[in-house]
């Protein structure tokens, strides 16, 4: 079974998730809007639905036990 990790890529309109392997094969996709949350609660229980979501696509084929979070934060459209 292969290792994965989820990587998120939080930017000012979407949230972009990814199960990936070491050498960078996309195994699921997904992406949430980050910009329709009023709170920040509700926005961090939709990202972690849409991990949990993301993780029982793959039960059964990768090694969801070894997961790490690599959080890249996009700040390009503040930059604008």
């Amino acid at each position: 079974m292969e290792k994965v990790v989820a990587g998120i890529d939080i930017g000012g309109t979407f949230t972009k998730l990814g199960i990936v392997d070491q050498e960078g094969k996309v195994y699921a996709e997904t992406s949430i809007s980050t910009d329709t949350h009023k709170e920040i609660g509700t926005y961090l229980e939709h990202l972690a639905g849409a991990i949990r979501n993301l993780l029982k696509e793959q039960q059964g084929k990768r090694r969801a036990d070894a997961l790490r979070f690599v959080i890249y934060m996009s700040i390009q459209q503040s930059l604008n």
